[in-house]
């Protein structure tokens, strides 16, 4: 990147009828290769008043896994393998500004138990990229992978056939705090497991379209060079 600068800036100041081209390929550079943002960082507490970041959690949608796979199930040692997604999709993740809150409930009625699972974040700030996640998915179903930051084991909430469903959010905008508080349950009996899988995130690869891009932007520069080089002589 720094040798096409280079070459725009060159090209710019001995053609600058190609000046414009130079400039727009500049710009082009450092904006061709950045990502779609994906994942919701925390805030610093002047924005929130709270305690300091703690866990990760990736909220996996039920549309993201890939239906013709078997979803892997735990095995004695409450251990559940890698999700199978689907192509194209990957586990983005929230961090939560607190501790979350894990609550199970579980009652023997006259025929059978029932139980709820209840799964509470708070995040700090106040966001449209996270107002539009609430917005969007408020009683949608998810699996939720959530760990310590400062730990290697991951946990596993929910499964295909009884994921856990955004309930509820509440959002506060005061003197006190700016946050957003999530909450996440299921009806089940059943506690979280223990995620020994990957956490499947988007390969850095160049696509298609901005090889194109570059290759054609490489010809110009290529051609504009060859055009001034007898002046630099």
């Amino acid at each position: 990147m720094l040798l096409l600068g280079v070459v725009f800036a060159v090209v710019a100041i001995l053609d600058p009828e190609s000046s414009v081209f130079c400039v727009s390929g500049l710009g082009g550079t450092t904006f061709a290769n950045m990502m779609l943002i994906g994942n919701i960082e925390d805030v610093s507490d002047k924005h929130t008043f709270g305690s300091n970041i703690t866990y990760q959690v990736y909220p996996i949608a039920i549309s993201q896994l890939d239906k013709d796979r078997k979803f892997p199930k735990p095995n004695t040692n409450r251990e559940v393998a890698t999700l199978p997604m689907a192509d194209g999709q990957y586990m983005k993740y929230f961090v939560a500004h607190d501790f979350p809150t894990f609550i199970v409930t579980a009652e023997k009625g006259d025929i059978s138990s029932s139980g709820t699972n209840t799964f509470s974040m708070a995040m700090g700030g106040a966001r449209p990229q996270l107002f539009t996640f609430l917005e969007e998915h408020i009683g949608d179903k998810f699996i939720l992978i959530f760990k310590e930051i400062e730990s290697d084991e991951k946990n596993i909430l929910g499964s295909d056939e009884r994921p856990v469903i955004l309930k509820s959010y509440e959002v506060k905008n005061d003197k006190d705090n700016r946050s957003a508080t999530l909450t996440f349950e299921r009806n089940s009996v059943n506690l979280y497991n223990i995620y020994t899988g990957a956490i499947i995130t988007q390969p850095a690869t160049n696509h298609t379209a901005d090889s194109d891009e570059l290759t054609i932007i490489l010809v110009r520069i290529f051609t504009l060079f060859r055009k001034v080089l007898p002046v630099i002589l």
